[in-house]
């Protein structure tokens, strides 16, 4: 069972290897973000941007589909949030850990 501090230390290791993108990083990637976005959703090109300029393994998010031609283009992985969960819970599986979260 992962306790409640454990729980803190996992999401501590999370947001503690996300990057940050400032705006100039993020202005260079707009033109292509745009692109792939195409006419989805204008207010997904931002979050696109900061994707292609981070090239994250992962991109969780509640609408996937928005975001399809990021994991076939660049092999980044489009979850949702229960589905990364559910990755974090096979993980410690391996290590005969229970989680639950």
């Amino acid at each position: 069972m992962l306790y409640t501090s454990d729980k803190r230390v996992l999401l501590d290791g999370i947001f503690e290897s996300a990057e940050n993108i400032t705006y100039d990083e993020l202005r260079e990637y707009l033109p292509e973000a745009s692109e792939i976005v195409g006419s989805i959703d204008k207010k997904d090109v931002p979050i696109v941007a900061a994707a292609l300029a981070s090239n994250p393994h992962y991109l969780i998010t509640g609408n996937q589909r928005h975001f399809s031609r990021l994991e076939n283009d660049r092999e980044i992985k489009i979850l949702s949030p229960s589905k990364f969960l559910e990755n974090i819970r096979r993980t410690f599986q391996k290590f005969d850990t229970d989680i639950y979260i």
